[in-house]
């Protein structure tokens, strides 16, 4: 072949790849830019999530946040006293604040708290049974708290006396600045809230028998001593005490014999021999610390 000939063969073979290969152009370009663009969009996104996910676990891990005491609940949870709560009462301190409820047996606590700045007084109060000779309200016990933001609660020991009507607690004085708010309890070594009125009840019923004679209320060392119509001979006689402390029974000249009062008070047997006309003779000790007078009840078996 000449080379003429071989010329014209590779100009031919030119002319025809020429119209089978195609330069990319701007549409190419284009769509090869938005596949670019999605990818790092999708990149994007995914480290969003990631973040938003850490986050969230973040925010998880910390405490819900905790409202700020109101002053009525701080001064509640400064009250600390034992015992078997009676009464309870809270709210904003007003001068003429009074309350009424019925008289409750054992050695009370009452204890008081006050929210705010300045001070307040309670008292606790009755008035006795007009039978008594005596008509005016008698004072049983009087509390005065220091008002603060953080409250420390005061507290004081205190009985109500024989026929009293009722239990009267009132605010006496009221030295406070702004907004004072207050709670108070009154507490019971009874174990259950006992009224006055119920102790008695409850003294008879553990006693098992009809008591000869009226319910003894016996004050701290002023023994019950009083001369009894016994016959001569031996003597067993079922005794109950209500209160905290212990008695002596004394049946005509024998020994004394010790019983343990309580709440719910228990029956005790104790003996004596008598000679004729003579006496029995109890005496109440009360706990260390106690106020409260007992209740006893005795029966002959």
């Amino acid at each position: 072949m000449s080379d003429r000939e071989m010329e014209a063969l590779f100009a031919s073979g030119r002319a025809q790849a020429a119209g089978r290969i195609r330069v990319p152009g701007a549409d190419a370009a284009r769509r090869t830019v938005r596949r670019r663009r999605q990818r790092a969009g999708v990149a994007a996104a995914a480290c969003a999530v990631l973040v938003t996910l850490a986050g969230t676990a973040t925010l998880s891990r910390r405490p819900a946040p905790v409202p700020p005491a109101t002053p009525v609940a701080g001064a509640v949870s400064a009250l600390h006293a034992p015992g078997t709560r009676v009464i309870e009462e809270t709210g904003p301190a007003e001068i003429d604040y009074t309350r009424e409820y019925p008289a409750y047996a054992g050695n009370l606590t009452l204890e008081v708290a006050c929210a705010g700045d300045g001070r307040l007084t309670f008292v606790a109060e009755s008035t006795p049974d007009q039978s008594l000779g005596q008509s005016a309200r008698v004072e049983w016990a009087r509390v005065t708290a220091p008002c603060a933001s953080a409250p420390t609660s005061v507290t004081t020991l205190f009985a109500v006396g024989r026929a009293a009507r009722g239990l009267t607690v009132r605010l006496d004085d009221l030295a406070a600045q702004g907004t004072t708010t207050f709670a108070y309890r009154i507490t019971s070594d009874t174990h259950v809230p006992v009224e006055s009125g119920d102790a008695v009840n409850t003294l008879t019923a553990a006693l098992g028998a009809e008591p000869t004679g009226n319910v003894l209320r016996l004050e701290a060392s002023v023994p019950y001593d009083d001369p009894h119509p016994f016959a001569a001979g031996d003597y067993r006689l079922a005794v109950a005490c209500a209160g905290t402390g212990t008695i002596g029974v004394r049946v005509g000249s024998g020994e004394e014999q010790t019983v343990a009062c309580g709440w719910p008070p228990q029956r005790a047997v104790v003996s004596g021999t008598t000679e004729g006309a003579d006496r029995l003779t109890v005496t109440f000790r009360p706990a260390d610390g106690g106020v409260a007078p007992a209740l006893v009840a005795w029966a002959v078996l």
